[in-house]
Order: C-alpha cells, then sequence, then structure tokens
C-alpha cells in the first residue's frame, strides 16, 4: 500500500526542481492566483481558496489588492509541449 501523503512533500522538498511562482491556469476558479500559490507549496488549491476567504473576512481591501497585484505581477505557468 502506498502513502501519498507524502508525495507532495518530496517533490516540493526537492533541491535539484527548480520552483517559480506562476499562475495556474488549470486548475483556476478566478484568475489561477490562488492554484498558482497552491501549486508552488505543493497544498490543495482547496486551502488556499478558503484561507483567502476567511482571510477576505477580515481584511478586504488589502486581500482584492494583494490579489489584484499578484495577478498582474506573476506570470503564465507554461505548460511542457507533448509530443
Amino acid at each position: 500500500m502506498s502513502d501519498h501523503r507524502y508525495e507532495s512533500y518530496e517533490r516540493t522538498t526537492s533541491t535539484s526542481e527548480h520552483r517559480k511562482l506562476c499562475l495556474n491556469r488549470d486548475k483556476a476558479w478566478g484568475l489561477g492566483v490562488c492554484a498558482g500559490i497552491a501549486d508552488y507549496f505543493g497544498l490543495d488549491p482547496a486551502l488556499i481558496r478558503v484561507g483567502a476567504i476567511v482571510g477576505a473576512m477580515f481584511m478586504p481591501k488589502t486581500l482584492v489588492a494583494a490579489y489584484l497585484v499578484s495577478w498582474l505581477v506573476l506570470d503564465d505557468r507554461i505548460l511542457p509541449k507533448n509530443r
């Protein structure tokens, strides 16, 4: 029986792989910011979305501004071509 809980941890902690924070429009519900953050840290996008909603309850202007700036600054994720 394989334990899948540690696969994302091992993938995110490897030093041979260069990670870059970018938008992920494949898993996006909106603009892809939360999905991109989740991919960067190896988490489920739902956790980041819930955190964003809870954060928006306490500081809505700051969170909306940070979300929009992130959307403008971050690059789209470039997918490898299938051959």
